[in-house]
C-alpha cells in the first residue's frame, strides 16, 4: 500500500464525511490495509461532526492501542474537543502533555 492510496482513501473518507455517509466512511476506513495519522483525524473528525462521541471515543482508543504517535495538530484538536465532550479531562491533560511533547505551538482552536 503506497503512499498515494492512502492519500486516495483519506479524501474518500472526507468527501463521505461532507456528504453525511459515515457508514460508508467508515468502510472505506476499515478496507484500508495501512492508516496515516490524517486517515485516523478524517474519521475521528468525521464521528464529531455529528456528534457521535462513543463512536469516535472508541476509535480514538484504538489509534492508540495502534501504537501511532500525534504528530497531526488536527488530530490534537479533535482529541481535545471530544475529551472536552466526555468530560474525560484527565484524558485531556493527557493530550495536552502529548502537544507539548511534540511542541505544537501557535495553535489556534
Amino acid at each position: 500500500f503506497d503512499d498515494q492510496a492512502i492519500y486516495f482513501g483519506n479524501n474518500l473518507i472526507s468527501s463521505c464525511v461532507r456528504l453525511g455517509d459515515l457508514v460508508y466512511a467508515r468502510k472505506v476506513f476499515d478496507s484500508m490495509p495501512e492508516r496515516n495519522t490524517v486517515t485516523w483525524t478524517a474519521m475521528i473528525d468525521g464521528y464529531l461532526k455529528y456528534d457521535l462521541e462513543d463512536e469516535a471515543f472508541s476509535l480514538f482508543e484504538d489509534y492508540v492501542n495502534h501504537g501511532i504517535r500525534f504528530t497531526n495538530e488536527r488530530m490534537f484538536v479533535c482529541l481535545l474537543n471530544l475529551c472536552s465532550r466526555r468530560s474525560e479531562f484527565e484524558l485531556g491533560r493527557q493530550v495536552h502533555g502529548s502537544m507539548v511533547k511534540v511542541r505544537v505551538e501557535n495553535l489556534i482552536v
